[in-house]
């Protein structure tokens, strides 16, 4: 499932729509008389704080995804691509918990899970920079 976020409200940021992905497994069991455990498929702190800023709490996932540019990726494609890459990676880490533990619990809990993943990309004239080895290449971007 995605959801399309309008970031017109940014300052110096072009008006576009950001994909929000959004993993849910079982999709035909998420029960509204539940509140579903929302995982964080990133370790950003900023998308956490934005997160508490709506009042909620998610539980952060370890994922490890390859984010190397693919020949010929547009920067657009490049971002969804990891954004969903990282939401398939939180799904299979938060189901591989959940059959480790083998609980009636932990199977509720997948049942009712949310799985938020993002991804931003810095891109100057259609190149996508990635992110600096450090204070030098930080720099030479900066420059660009």
């Amino acid at each position: 499932m995605s959801f399309w976020l309008n970031n017109s409200t940014v300052p110096g940021v072009s008006p576009k729509a950001i994909p929000i992905i959004v993993a849910l497994e079982p999709r035909e069991s998420i029960s509204m008389h539940l509140p579903p455990q929302l995982y964080l498929a990133s370790q950003s702190p900023r998308r956490r704080e934005l997160l508490a800023q709506l009042g909620l709490v998610p539980e952060s996932v370890l994922i490890e995804v390859d984010e190397t540019p693919r020949p010929e990726e547009s920067p657009d494609d490049y971002v969804l691509r990891l954004a969903r890459d990282k939401a398939d990676a939180g799904l299979a880490t938060v189901s591989k918990r959940s059959s480790v533990s083998q609980s009636a619990s932990a199977a509720t809990q997948i049942n009712h899970s949310l799985i938020l993943a993002a991804d931003t990309a810095v891109v100057c004239e259609s190149r996508i920079l990635g992110k600096p080895a450090g204070p030098e290449d930080a720099g030479a971007m900066l420059r660009l």
